[in-house]
Parts: structure tokens; C-alpha cells; sequence
């Protein structure tokens, strides 16, 4: 292994315990695409660390699915109509009252 790829093996491994909390908290965030307060704070979660890092953080927003794809908005966005609450076949956790983020 180089130099280069030894030093940051090095600090990642350092940082593990960090790197995984930090994912266990942006995957604590309910952010489906329905809930657009939690897409916003996983986005302000993440650009809290990065401007921490002397990044530049800018939001721009996505474009609209192309129209020949459209269904996929039904599917995604619309998923209460179709009744279900798995995805391939991994239970969705649900958060309600004060421990919803």
C-alpha cells in the first residue's frame, strides 16, 4: 500500500466511531422524498460538517422527472395510495410524536 493510501486509511480508521455516528444520524432523519423538512435537514446536517471543514455549501434544487418517467413520481411520492410500508422486504420504520426528527 502507498504512502498516500496508508495515511488515509490511517485517519479513517481513527475516525470510525465519528464516521458511524454521523451516519447513524443522518439515517435517524425520516427524508423520503414526501417529507421535504427532513430532506432539508439531512442537507443542513451535512453542510453544517462541511462548512466546518472551510467548504462553501450552495442548495440547488433538482429538475423534474423527464415526462416519459413521470410514473416513478406516482411510485415514490404517492406511496400511502398503494398501501404499502416495505421495501424489499425490510420493515420502514415509522417515528411519531416527539421522537419524529
Amino acid at each position: 500500500m502507498t504512502a498516500p493510501a496508508q495515511a488515509i486509511r490511517a485517519y479513517l480508521d481513527a475516525q470510525r466511531d465519528a464516521l458511524l455516528g454521523f451516519t447513524a444520524e443522518l439515517c435517524g432523519i425520516e427524508s423520503h422524498a414526501t417529507q421535504p423538512d427532513g430532506v432539508d435537514a439531512v442537507g443542513d446536517r451535512v453542510c453544517h460538517e462541511l462548512e466546518a471543514l472551510g467548504y462553501v455549501t450552495t442548495r440547488t434544487r433538482g429538475e423534474r422527472v423527464p415526462p416519459d418517467r413521470r410514473w416513478l413520481e406516482e411510485v415514490m411520492l404517492r406511496r400511502r395510495q398503494l398501501r404499502f410500508r416495505r421495501t424489499a422486504r425490510n420493515p420502514v420504520p415509522r417515528r411519531h410524536g416527539a421522537d419524529r426528527r
